[in-house]
């Protein structure tokens, strides 16, 4: 299925200074689902650590698990 996200600078806020949320995605590209959001949500939390954190499989675990905890699904 196409959602319409042609690149990354659809993933984007406006002055690209960050990931947008799952809800906004939604808002703008009515197709997106769960699974999109989780993704999203997971890219963001890894795009957006220190330049210095390391990305071991723990931690990659870890990311994985709170993200899938903390995110909320639009409806």
């Amino acid at each position: 299925m196409d959602l319409g996200i042609s690149g990354f600078h659809d993933l984007t806020s406006a002055n690209e200074g960050y990931i947008v949320s799952g809800k906004q995605l939604k808002n703008k590209y009515p197709r997106v689902f769960k699974k999109h959001i989780i993704a999203l949500n997971r890219l963001a939390a890894i795009a957006n650590l220190p330049g210095t954190q390391d990305l071991s499989p723990t931690s990659i675990a870890q990311i994985i698990q709170e993200t899938e905890s903390k995110t909320v699904y639009p409806t």
